[in-house]
């Protein structure tokens, strides 16, 4: 510390040494390829004065710190060389159309010791003089640096490029705008913030505020956004030179772990200069929005630039896609004179190697061509994101119970592997442009994924539990890459099983019985079996399953056919308990005299219907497992004639396995069944699937608790120590209660302490509760409503009340057996649990002590019984009140006169 300190005061005597030049700059960095993971190019890039004394001060080499316990000189490498500096050395290069300004880059190469994060910084004497918002520039030193994050496993790092210089022209009292340009070549995600100019050794200036805090007002904002790097300043106020500071934020996503992490930041302090500037607005260029090309194609837009004042335009494009060996290009840029606007042509011939997840970036720049580079300037940013191209399904080959789907090998070979998405019909979809993969809210679902871009078949058996006969199944395949990005997804290609398996298309209950149930089962004949293979004769066997178990029983077996299609396709199950059990059917057909198993269907059960009773209220709910889709359900309630000729009403048509019944009348029985219709996806099989539940019934009750009672309030009177509660009638408060019968009502003494039941008041329309000559009045009560079902409501929020204590000690007594005013003693009090008094005389010895509030002290010596002296008496009293949150101490300090003369007057009772 003693030495910073040495240093610092060496920097500032030798200050008049120094001529002061620098504007503005930033620090680079980039990894070196090779098998060298800590080896990096440093680039310095300052802007400075040119001129007068700060010729004086031009640096043909720079020292730069490298964060890692090392530094070195750098030779500036830019410029023609000349006499200037040593042989090699560049002169630098002044800054086309700019007064007084010159480029210096300074590059050198240097191995860091190991992984981890370095600070690498540049400090220089000195700044310019005169910068409005840094105190005494000349004597400020200019300071910048960039920080590297190096992590073997996440691969090199590059800064990314700066296009747009740090020094800047903005006109006084008009909208300023300045973009970096930034150009990331490893695609890491970018993120601007505006920061603090520094000085030596990184550390605050003193003084120093950003450019529109000089003179602050509510339109005169400096912002900048966080994704496009956009810097702006609503109306700079004052002329003259500024500086501020640009953070970018390189950020990276593991492609393992998916977290994104910061792998790099620099800090570019750029210098702004407000002039009196001729015009009045600053030019316009169209407004640009994010773009997606699918790789392989030729992006092509033409931007257009104006000015409403005619001023000529400087129109400009930087970004990734302009860069060498990135083949994008401008192969138009005039003027239209007859729409008056400057336009620019821009095509950029994408290939595959530009996929990637973060986009790239164009930076089009309109700045007005007047004197001394004065011109206002306006920036758009156009983000393009290329997309990989989807392949196609070439063919779905079905095998048993699964599906094959082949297709075309991605065109980018950097593709890493494939997703697949299926849903059981055909929804046409197509993505939106920028829209890859497959949004989850259409339906489709992903059901696997495969590595490596050869590998282009997958093999759905749906899990293991095998596909659906009888059902259509459609794919889209995405092509994915390594750093998360993806293909747009294929277009929709659909397949089905061979029907060479018997299909269940009804389950349907046709009596609902504890023992003399029934149900209705039906079955599609196998159209596709391969006779030559599954020869006669043929039978079906229907298995059973009750309530979902594993174990199964033979329902039916049919009659043995050489024609299968002589053979019947329904059975009666008869015998069952359809009111308390659901029952699960699967259909197989046997093949030969073994009886050799062809193959099974998937599995059907009946639709079970249940409800949940609540006040006036049934909840109906049912439930099945089929392998069609059910698409609508209808509800219907019988008449409440229990008669054989009671009639269906027809309540309602719902699409979820969910239905309320309500307007009830509680404890009446209720009969309901379901109709459900439903289909197979295949356009093959029958259009409609018709099944019914059992007959189920349900008895509304009212086991919802009433609302707590609304308008709620408590007043307490501590003078009559009365507490008076009063409440509305939750029947004509509340919307969906009727049946009301009485309150509870609730009390604890203390806060937070469980309470207890105080008394039950009869009747709802008594609504008021009142308690008298209470030794407390402090405690909270709760009021309950209880309706005629016995329902009681919560709580509610808690009324609540304290007592307000009251004790006092009069200064003065006389005790002498005239029975005026012979005790000390409080005057009347209230809610004192208890007291710890002790009385001093005036030498401090303790000469009476109680507990007991009403004390009835005479004024004689507790320890041996003798009359006390007239005089002043101190006491000290601890009075235990009874509050709310429990008994409360309360101290009170103060003396009392003894007086035994009978021609005082004190005070008395």
């Amino acid at each position: 510390m003693k030495n910073r300190i040495f240093l610092l005061l060496l920097l500032c005597l030798s200050l008049p040494s120094f001529a002061t030049h620098n504007r503005a700059g930033e620090i680079l960095y980039k990894s070196i390829p090779g098998n060298n993971p800590f080896l990096f190019q440093i680039t310095i890039i300052t802007y400075t004065k040119t001129g007068g004394a700060s010729d004086n001060a031009d640096r043909c080499s720079l020292d730069v710190n490298f964060g890692d316990g090392t530094s070195a000189a750098v030779n500036r490498t830019n410029g023609p060389v000349g006499d200037l500096c040593s042989a090699g050395v560049g002169n630098g290069e002044s800054v086309p159309g700019a007064f007084q300004i010159k480029k210096n880059i300074y590059i050198i190469n240097h191995e860091f010791p190991g992984a981890g994060t370095y600070t690498v910084s540049m400090e220089d004497p000195m700044r310019n003089e005169n910068i409005q918002n840094i105190p005494n520039s000349g004597n400020v030193p200019f300071y910048i640096e960039s920080k590297i994050t190096i992590d073997v496993n996440s691969g090199g790092n590059s800064a990314p490029t700066l296009s747009n210089p740090p020094v800047d022209n903005a006109c006084l009292g008009l909208p300023f705008e300045h973009n970096p340009g930034a150009i990331d070549s490893d695609g890491d995600s970018l993120v601007y913030s505006i920061v603090a100019s520094r000085s030596y050794d990184g550390q605050n200036i003193g003084g120093y505020v950003l450019p529109n805090m000089i003179d602050p007002g509510p339109n005169n904002n400096l912002t900048i956004n966080p994704i496009t790097g956009t810097l702006t300043w609503d109306s700079p106020q004052q002329l003259g030179e500024y500086n501020v500071a640009i953070l970018i934020e390189e950020y990276r996503k593991n492609l393992n772990s998916g977290a994104v992490f910061k792998v790099g930041e620099v800090m570019r302090d750029i210098q702004i200069d407000v002039g009196i500037c001729q015009n009045n607005t600053p030019p316009i260029i169209e407004t640009l929005t994010k773009v997606c090309v699918t790789a392989g194609e030729t992006y092509v837009d033409t931007i257009t630039a104006f000015d409403n004042e005619s001023d000529p335009l400087l129109f400009t494009a930087s970004g990734y896609p302009l860069e060498p060996g990135n083949n994008g290009f401008i192969s138009l840029d005039t003027f239209d004179s007859v729409q008056n606007n400057y336009q620019m042509v821009f095509e950029w011939p994408t290939t595959c190697k530009f996929v990637r997840l973060p986009g790239y970036w164009m930076y089009f720049k309109a700045k007005e061509d007047k004197p001394n580079n004065s011109g206002m300037v306006d920036f758009e940013e156009l983000e393009i994101q290329v997309i990989s191209p989807s392949v196609d399904i070439l063919e779905i080959t079905p095998s048993g119970n699964t599906l094959n789907v082949r297709w075309s090998i991605a065109e980018c070979d950097q593709a890493t592997g494939y997703e697949i998405y299926r849903y059981s019909d055909s929804l046409g979809y197509e993505a939106e442009i920028c829209e890859t993969g497959v949004p989850s809210s259409i339906g489709y679902q992903f059901i696997g994924s495969v590595e490596g871009i050869n590998n282009t078949t997958f093999l759905d058996d749906n899990s293991g539990a095998g596909l659906i006969h009888g059902q259509k199944y459609c794919y889209m395949i995405v092509t994915t890459f390594r750093d998360g990005s993806e293909s747009y997804p294929c277009a929709e290609f659909c397949g089905e099983l061979t029907r060479d398996v018997p299909i269940l298309s009804k389950v349907s209950i046709a009596v609902t019985d504890l023992t003399q149930g029934v149900d209705t089962v039906s079955w599609i004949k196998p159209i596709d079996l391969k006779t030559n293979i599954w020869g006669p004769p043929y039978q079906y066997r229907l298995l059973r399953f009750t309530d979902n178990s594993s174990a199964s029983e033979i329902a039916f077996e049919s009659e043995v056919e050489n024609d299968f299609n002589l053979l019947d396709t329904f059975f009666i199950d008869r015998n069952l308990n359809t009111q308390e059990n659901q029952y699960t059917y699967n259909i197989q057909l046997l093949s030969g005299p073994d009886k050799q198993l062809v193959g099974n269907s998937s599995k059907a059960s009946s639709i079970y219907l249940t409800s949940v009773p609540s006040d006036n209220t049934l909840t109906l709910t049912w439930q099945e497992s089929v392998p069609w889709h059910n698409n609508e359900y209808l509800v219907y309630r019988f008449s409440n004639e229990l008669a054989p000729n009671d009639t269906l009403i027809f309540l309602d048509t719902v699409t979820t396995n969910v239905y309320v019944d309500s307007n009830l009348a509680n404890l009446t029985e209720y009969r309901y069944v379901v109709k459900a219709l439903g289909e197979y996806s295949s356009s093959l099989l029958e259009s409609s699937i018709v099944n019914l539940s059992q007959i189920h019934a349900g008895v509304p009750i009212d086991n919802e608790p009433p609302c707590p009672p609304p308008g709620r309030k408590i007043e307490g009177d501590c003078d009559l120590a009365s507490t008076s509660i009063v409440w509305e009638n939750p029947n004509t408060a509340c919307s969906d209660v009727d049946d009301v019968l009485s309150y509870n009502i609730y009390f604890t003494p203390v806060l937070g302490q469980e309470p207890y039941l105080l008394e039950t008041i009869p009747g709802s329309e008594m609504t008021e509760y009142n308690r008298d000559f209470q030794e407390s009045i402090a405690g909270c009560y709760a009021i309950t409503a209880i309706d005629s079902f016995g329902n009681e409501s919560d709580f509610g929020e808690s009324l609540c009340i304290d007592n307000c204590p009251l004790y006092e000690l009069p200064n003065v007594f006389t005790p002498g057996g005239d029975g005026k005013n012979d005790f000390f003693k409080p005057f009347p009090y209230k809610f004192v649990k208890d007291i710890d008094l002790v009385v001093f005389n005036r030498w401090g010895v303790e000469v009476f002590r109680t507990t007991d509030p009403d004390i009835r002290w005479e004024g004689y010596d507790q320890k041996n019984g003798k009359a006390l002296s007239d005089g002043v008496y101190y006491y000290v009293c601890i009075v235990n009140e009874i509050r709310l949150t429990g008994i409360v101490p309360r101290e009170i300090k103060s003396f009392v006169q003894l007086i035994r003369q009978a021609s005082v007057n004190p005070n008395t009772d």
